[in-house]
């Protein structure tokens, strides 16, 4: 098992769970929130994709056990990252989101 691609998978996942989340929270606790971001928004519906395709991608590179470990330490991370990052976790989830993804790739190199 490759620790290095696993924990790429949570922060992407991590990414992946703020973008898709993150309107909840805005209203919840009156945070700003870009277009991007509120219903069906370019990074809500990425986010949506990303977390259901990466612990697939996850259980490739690593054992089918870490489908489990990624999702939920993804959701973990998000929740933290929100609580204490406020509104500028919209811009780190996409910063997660696209880097990780070319950390990944770069990885594979």
């Amino acid at each position: 098992m490759n620790w290095i691609n696993l924990i790429l998978c949570c922060l992407i996942s991590a990414g992946g769970f703020i973008a898709a989340t993150y309107e909840v929270f805005a209203n919840k606790f009156e945070l700003p929130a870009s277009n991007s971001f509120k219903r069906n928004g370019r990074a809500t519906l990425m986010g949506g994709f990303v977390i259901f395709s990466i612990p697939i991608i996850s259980a490739f590179i690593n054992p089918w056990w870490t489908i489990f470990i990624v999702f939920f330490a993804g959701w973990l991370l998000s929740q933290i990252f929100i609580s204490i990052l406020k509104s500028y976790a919209q811009i780190v989830s996409l910063l997660l989101m696209f880097v990780g993804v070319i950390l990944l790739i770069i990885n594979f190199l």
